[in-house]
């Protein structure tokens, strides 16, 4: 038995590709892909308008495939290499307040293709 989702407006909110999010409270963080580069988000969700009040669009390092969780105020985030098939990580804790992240370093943590996460 599946109820109907009363969706919002679409609004474009970006540009670039494999776009990835995830939600904890009324907090997303959103990554993404441009060329080479990988760019971060981390929105407001405002359930009763049916929108997400973006911070800035901010590059965080270079690579392909990024994909994002977040529990409590921590974030982790894997890549794999713009080139080649090492896969990449990095933690850190989330200003809610600036919407604004400060990563850790990248760490290098194995091989493969297109990675993924949950915790």
């Amino acid at each position: 038995m599946f109820s109907d989702i009363d969706w919002g407006e679409s609004r474009r909110y970006d540009r670039g590709r494999s776009p990835q999010c995830d939600l904890e409270g009324s907090t997303v963080v959103e990554v993404h892909q441009g060329h080479n580069d990988l760019w971060y988000r981390v929105g407001i969700v405002h359930i009763e308008k049916r929108i997400i009040d973006w911070g800035g669009s901010v590059q965080y390092d270079r690579g392909q495939a990024p994909t994002v969780a977040v529990r409590d105020s921590y974030v982790v985030e894997v890549h794999q290499s713009h080139k080649g098939q090492n896969v990449w990580y990095k933690m850190s804790i989330i200003d809610k307040s600036a919407r604004l992240i400060t990563w850790g370093t990248s760490k290098k943590y194995g091989k493969g293709l297109g990675p993924s996460l949950d915790f």
